[in-house]
């Protein structure tokens, strides 16, 4: 199974893969949104917000790509580009296809990773979507519980910010400094 890159308009990932699905419903291709679920404090209370893993983009899973479906989606609003190599539509490499299948294990949404600190201060990742990149971290922020992360992805490099849950948090401690969460999409 081939997976391509589709780049759409900012903030419309969710409604371009809706729109698809109506247009093209009964077609094998299947769309792939990643977000992740991250904390935000605002005004002292805690919210819990998806956000894209990777923004404006979409990625396609295909046996192949069909000249007539090209052009149907590419007439289908929010659609921008394919990623392309050499003016050609690109597969995805078997490196990036590791890193999107590493985030697909988890589901379409990552979830919070637990992880715990041991006596030198550093970060141990016992599950969740950062276990695998431990050595891809490059800042923790315990107070915010985030974890950045530098991806290598289509021969570019970004940061990705993921949550964790602290283990190693006693309960008591947890439950006076956390303020209730509320949860948004």
């Amino acid at each position: 199974m081939n997976y391509y890159v589709i780049r759409v308009a900012p903030r419309q990932e969710e409604k371009f893969i809706q729109l698809t699905k109506i247009l093209f419903h009964g077609r094998s291709e299947e769309l792939i949104f990643l977000r992740k679920k991250i904390i935000l404090f605002k005004q002292g209370k805690k919210t819990e917000v998806e956000s894209p893993l990777f923004p404006g983009y979409v990625f396609m899973q295909a046996d192949h790509l069909d000249l007539d479906f090209y052009w149907s989606l590419k007439k289908t609003g929010g659609f921008l580009t394919f990623i392309k190599a050499q003016n050609k539509i690109q597969v995805l490499t078997d490196k990036d296809k590791s890193v999107l299948s590493h985030f697909l294990n988890f589901g379409e949404v990552a979830g919070k990773s637990l992880v715990t600190f041991n006596q030198e201060n550093r970060i141990e990742v016992l599950s969740g979507p950062m276990k695998g990149l431990e050595g891809r971290i490059v800042k923790v922020d315990r107070r915010k519980r985030r974890a950045r992360i530098l991806l290598d992805f289509q021969d570019a490099s970004f940061f990705v910010d993921l949550s964790f849950e602290d283990m190693t948090m006693a309960p008591e401690a947890k439950k006076s400094e956390e303020p209730p969460i509320e949860k948004t999409s």
